[in-house]
């Protein structure tokens, strides 16, 4: 378990930085991919709510992912939020 939180917690780390540097603007995959790693760890973790803006930031991006938008459907389901 402690490295899958090292993990989460480097890919967190690196999407900050890329996106302070502005960097995350030419790399519309690799920002996905940040995103919904870091939904994905949130959503195994049970932290349902924490998951909800990174699938809604992977989407933002790159809307049609379908492990995006799955993964957004079961966190809100969990959440009681089926309308959204």
């Amino acid at each position: 378990m402690a490295g899958l939180g090292l993990g989460a917690l480097f890919i967190r780390s690196l999407t900050v930085m890329l996106s302070r540097e502005k960097a995350l603007d030419q790399l519309i995959y690799l920002e996905h991919g940040a995103h919904y790693a870091i939904g994905a760890l949130h959503l195994r973790r049970g932290r349902h709510a924490e998951s909800v803006p990174a699938f809604q930031q992977a989407l933002a991006r790159l809307p049609a992912h379908p492990l995006a938008r799955m993964g957004l459907a079961r966190a809100l389901h969990q959440l009681g939020r089926m309308a959204e």
